[in-house]
């Protein structure tokens, strides 16, 4: 799951729900309708969200937690990152209002009948009102496929339940009530992605029903953020942003001092730009 940042109580919300509903990673990104300190605030914060996804597992009787990637630039993250993390067998579908995009159900019947091999889905959340234009292009230049759930503007947590709601349907309508056909002695699928091990006694992550494993031969290759990480990325970005505002704000004192006092010297002009700040 993909979804633009939304209000930070909102988030707070979703974090039990997403987990409840076993989705296997989430991406927080921004968005031109997203506000900066929206990734400032509780909901970005490992030791708040943490303990919401727990409760979540509890409830879903899952011991799987989702992988959480924070990411404050996102074009960068579409054309650099998205394809090393998104497999090939995963269908990118792109969640925005509007009346002529066909429902998720029917893109992901459209893709199976193409013959595109269909393991999982990445669902692409705007915030609150959609995508912008330039956004929409971008995403439909690497592969996403617009989806919607009708007209109407719905508020993010609606959105997202719903669609993960239709998204699981759409995937066990594909995979039929016993899951995908697979070896025997090899990892079973059962509810929300736990791990069992089989006859071989290899410990391995069982498929998600929202996103294909990255396996390549008996290595999972996991490419995930840990919470840790994204913070100080996060706070490294805020902390450039304000030292950006406090140069532009002393260039401008510098102005106004000069064009007050036209022939002051080096030492009072130091000393009163210290007074403004």
């Amino acid at each position: 799951l993909m979804i633009a940042m939304p209000r930070p109580k909102v988030m707070m919300r979703l974090w039990s729900t997403l987990a409840q509903m076993g989705v296997r990673r989430v991406t927080l990104t921004n968005a031109c309708r997203v506000e900066k300190p929206y990734f400032a605030s509780q909901a970005v914060d490992p030791g708040r969200y943490l303990p919401e996804l727990q409760l979540g597992l509890e409830q879903a009787v899952c011991t799987r937690l989702p992988d959480v990637r924070i990411e404050m630039r996102l074009k960068p993250f579409v054309e650099d990152e998205l394809d090393r993390l998104c497999p090939p067998g995963v269908l990118r579908l792109l969640c925005h209002p509007g009346p002529r995009a066909p429902r998720l159900a029917e893109a992901v019947a459209a893709a199976a009948a193409e013959g595109r091999r269909v393991e999982g889905l990445l669902l692409a959340v705007g915030p609150e009102g959609g995508w912008v234009d330039f956004e929409l292009d971008m995403f439909r230049r690497h592969g996403f496929q617009e989806v919607t759930l009708g007209e109407r503007v719905l508020t993010t947590d609606v959105a997202v339940v719903s669609l993960l709601a239709l998204a699981g349907d759409a995937l066990r309508a594909r995979r039929g009530p016993e899951g995908p056909p697979r070896e025997d002695g090899e990892l079973s699928v059962t509810g929300h992605g736990e791990t069992k091990v089989g006859k071989r006694g290899s410990r391995r992550q069982s498929q998600l029903p929202f996103a294909a494993d990255d396996e390549d031969g008996d290595h999972a290759a996991t490419h995930v953020e840990s919470g840790l990480a994204a913070n100080l990325r996060q706070e490294n970005w805020l902390l450039r942003d304000q030292i950006n505002s406090l140069n532009e704000e002393v260039s401008r004192l510098r102005q106004r001092l000069a064009a007050c006092d036209g022939g002051v010297d080096a030492s009072t002009l130091a000393a009163r730009e210290l007074q403004f700040l």
